[in-house]
């Protein structure tokens, strides 16, 4: 091994230990009453513990979810919901290229170390003093939802926390925003369960403490197709995916919206781990129908199809699972890709899908 595959090594384990650690803190309110929350780390750790593997990715791009992005070079970049995040290509080096820089909006006020910690929502947001401590929250607020269950039961929760915070504080678009993506195959590894929870779990309850930083761009094995997830996860993402971000992918026009149905996610966690479809076909259908009332027009929709193009379209998908997939924050490239699977018509004049589908497919 390495020095620097060591030191790459080492920081992620400090970076799980200071999550367990945290974990032990948000239990005990005796040691909250003596001891700070731990001081903000620097995009750096991010940096040096990424390994590149799907279970980092991932946790990198959830641990995002809610916080502004930070360019390559270190400088802050916008914090307002209302200012979009352009591409700034001149500080990035060529053997750190990030997969993607977010263009859509970070609605500021939700940050994923909310789920894991009773902290004051004055640490994340603290105008540019990003590292200046604040105290913890007395009583634990509905926001802490990350407790012992499995990686997929505590994203499911957290999911859900935020469909109900945007719907309780009447935010003007869901709260699933990240400034970090995972990319399609990060997606498939998941949902395929060809996945490491429990280490993705430990990674995230570290990272959630770190600035966000773009990712070095993934590279593929050669000779090897980069995996797509299944079709019933192309259905469901755009749902939870935000308006915003829709807009960008050329999805929604003006202040056109698509909402997710009421009781979808309940409806796939109660398929939980089982093998059987029904749960996920009729969360499809659902979707296809919310799409159809938002203007989306898809040759899968049951009520164009009379039934047939969703016939066992959730085969060999877990219900939990991709319930959890839909919290992990993509990028614009790959958002277009699911968006012309679905609803190709409404794609059909978009550029984009000869160059953009090779690379995020």
């Amino acid at each position: 091994m390495t020095d620097a595959s060591r030191a790459s090594e080492g920081t992620r384990n400090a970076l799980m230990a200071i999550g367990g650690f945290v974990d032990w803190l948000t239990t005990n309110r005796k040691a909250r009453e003596k001891l700070n929350p731990p001081p903000r780390l620097s995009r750096e750790w991010v940096l040096q513990a990424d390994d590149g593997t799907p279970e980092f990715r991932i946790a990198a791009a959830l641990a995002s979810l809610g916080l502004p992005p930070q360019a390559s070079s270190g400088r802050p970049e916008p914090a307002s919901a209302d200012e979009v995040l352009a591409t700034d290509t001149a500080s990035i080096s060529h053997d750190e290229s990030p997969e993607e820089t977010s263009r859509f909006p970070v609605v500021p006020n939700l940050p994923m170390a909310a789920h894991f910690a009773p902290i004051d929502e004055g640490y994340f947001f603290n105008g540019t003093d990003l590292r200046r401590l604040r105290s913890w929250v007395i009583e634990t607020p509905p926001t802490v939802v990350w407790g012992a269950g499995s990686l997929v039961s505590n994203m499911i929760a957290v999911l859900d926390r935020r469909m109900v915070e945007a719907s309780m504080q009447g935010l003007p678009d869901k709260p699933l925003a990240g400034s970090v993506f995972a990319c399609a195959a990060d997606v498939a590894a998941f949902l395929k369960g060809d996945f490491d929870d429990t280490r993705c779990a430990a990674l995230l309850a570290g990272l959630v403490w770190a600035t966000p930083v773009r990712l070095r761009k993934r590279i593929p094995s050669d000779g090897v197709p980069a995996a797509e997830p299944p079709f019933a996860y192309s259905v469901l993402k755009p749902l939870f995916s935000t308006d915003a971000a829709l807009r960008c992918a050329g999805a929604l026009d003006g202040t056109a919206c698509l909402p997710s149905p009421p009781g979808l996610l309940a409806r796939l966690r109660a398929g939980g781990a089982s093998q059987d479809d029904r749960a996920t076909d009729e969360a499809v259908r659902a979707a296809l129908i919310r799409g159809r009332a938002s203007g989306l027009a898809s040759p899968f929709d049951p009520s164009e199809s009379h039934g047939r193009g969703t016939s066992r379209i959730g085969a060999g998908v877990r219900a939990d699972r991709l319930a959890a997939s839909l919290l992990i924050p993509i990028g614009e490239r790959d958002l277009k890709v699911l968006l012309a699977r679905t609803w190709p018509s409404v794609m059909a004049d978009d550029d984009f899908q000869t160059e953009e589908m090779t690379d995020a497919a």
